[in-house]
């Protein structure tokens, strides 16, 4: 993450420094992916995609594309340290790193359920018969 705040922090000082935040929210949107453009060549992040209609997602912002991106959340250009945090977070959604091991899509990743503690749970008895099943069931509701 510190990649990313550390990316926002300079897209943001060159937008106020061009003095490009004009207070229109698409327009500001609009500059800072110009900027962005410019300072990712210099790292290894890949935009995810090339062309972002921001017009549409403030108006729909949970569209049937592959980036989920709500753009109501985004703060004033003028609170700087909660502006760059939204960014940092902006970017990292709508970059990859290209160093980074890609995960296939409509593969899962197994991951081991492990426990350093013994858990305090009763395994459930082997249950063979119906009236069994529902001794069982009744014994779990009086508990």
């Amino acid at each position: 993450m510190s990649q990313y705040i550390k990316l926002a922090e300079i897209i943001y000082r060159n937008v106020e420094q061009n003095k490009d935040f004009r207070g229109d929210i698409i327009n500001d949107l609009n500059m800072l992916m110009i900027e962005l453009r410019a300072e990712i060549k210099k790292t290894r992040l890949k935009l995810l995609v090339n062309c972002i209609d921001f017009n549409e997602l403030m108006v729909n912002p949970l569209c049937a594309n592959e980036l989920k991106l709500d753009l109501s959340i985004v703060p004033k250009s003028s609170n700087k340290e909660e502006f760059i945090l939204w960014l940092a977070t902006f970017i990292q959604k709508i970059t990859v790193d290209e160093d980074q091991p890609k995960t296939p899509k409509g593969k899962k990743i197994k991951v081991p359920l492990m426990s350093l503690e013994p858990l305090d749970i009763a395994a459930p008895p082997q249950i063979s018969s119906d009236k069994e099943l529902e001794r069982y069931q009744a014994a779990q509701i009086a508990d």
